[in-house]
């Protein structure tokens, strides 16, 4: 996460998500998709902060398929933004989540995720060449 920090710079890079977030808390949403919060904590480094989640609507021809946005905050001064894509696959009442996306080698190159959702709470897992650790998060209330 540090990484992805320093990848964005200081917290211009959040202009337009906390407006997008904000709009998300008060939209219709399914079991999955609207505003979450939370925090990160990295496992390979003791960094942790603020995490804040937008998970889109599934299209119909991708029903499992959702657009992630996340802030993450680092140091209380440093934030960065990021979009994933997350699959999101029912099992028992709950979904099982997967994703990964690329960014820069220096950064951490892939960054895999997995976990498990319900409608109301968020717990995965992530993992590059240069970090691993946990999201923990809850959905905003209505």
């Amino acid at each position: 996460m540090l990484a992805l920090a320093a990848a964005c710079g200081l917290s211009s890079c959040g202009i337009g998500f906390n407006r997008d977030w904000k709009a998300a808390q008060k939209a219709p949403h399914d079991e999955l998709s609207g505003a979450w919060t939370g925090s990160w904590v990295s496992e390979a480094t003791g960094h942790k902060g603020k995490l804040k989640a937008i998970i889109s609507q599934p299209d119909a021809a991708h029903p499992h398929d959702r657009t992630v946005r996340y802030w993450a905050s680092w140091k209380r001064i440093l934030s960065a933004t990021f979009v994933t894509q997350h699959t999101f696959t029912p099992l028992g009442g709950r979904y099982v989540l997967t994703g990964h996306h690329q960014m820069p080698a220096w950064i951490g190159g892939e960054y895999t995720y997995g976990g498990t959702s319900t409608s109301t709470e968020f717990s995965a897992s992530y993992r590059s060449s240069l970090d691993h650790g946990t999201f923990e998060m809850k959905r905003q209330p209505d």
